[in-house]
């Protein structure tokens, strides 16, 4: 074998090797993007759970009953997919809560009606409103929002459940103008109503 054909057959190589290293590269990239995207952390409670995308959530004060309230809302949708746990209908639930720091623990301090919803056996996901969760009394201090997600066979047979809650700072967005408002990785402060202070 000449010195040209070995030339040629490790340019080759180079060329494989480079193009690899782009393919890594560009995964690890494509990877993180999603992870960025849907920046809520999911806990597996029990049995399969199917995967679900969390909607941003927005925070304001809006007036309902009467008075200003401090809201917690969203303007998209959950999705919830399919448990691998069946393929034939599966009912779905979910309740969205709020809880508050007390100074050592989280704790739940109001929550959603829970909502149902059905796959059906040529569905892959199901759509469910966002978040919409006003806050009675003071809402100054940490909170962070969460949410439990159900599957379950049509005669009730539980296929899986989880927990999901915030891990970054986005997943939240200070949008009222009647209180400080900060988001954290996880979890967001409010100050007093109309105070200017924390």
């Amino acid at each position: 074998m000449n010195t040209m054909s070995i030339q040629i057959k490790r340019l080759v190589l180079y060329r494989r090797l480079i193009h690899l290293v782009i393919a890594v590269i560009l995964g690890i990239a494509v990877l993180a993007t999603d992870q960025a995207a849907f920046a809520w952390s999911y806990t597996t409670l029990q049995g399969r759970a199917g995967q679900v995308a969390m909607p941003s959530v927005l925070l304001s004060d809006i007036y309902a009953a009467g008075y200003m309230q401090f809201t917690v809302y969203s303007t998209g949708n959950a999705v919830a997919y399919r448990s691998p746990a069946s393929s034939g209908i599966q009912n779905v639930a979910v309740i969205y809560y709020l809880e508050k720091w007390d100074g050592s623990q989280w704790v739940m301090i109001t929550r959603s009606a829970p909502m149902k919803g059905q796959i059906t056996a040529s569905q892959q996901s199901i759509r469910f409103p966002g978040p919409y969760i006003q806050v009675n009394g003071s809402a100054r201090g940490y909170f962070r929002l969460g949410a439990l997600f159900q599957w379950a066979t049509t005669t009730g047979v539980l296929l899986g459940n989880t927990a999901v809650n915030s891990n970054l700072a986005t997943d939240y967005k200070c949008i009222t103008t009647s209180r400080l408002c900060k988001s954290y990785p996880g979890y967001f402060r409010t100050g007093g109503f109309l105070t200017n202070a924390w």
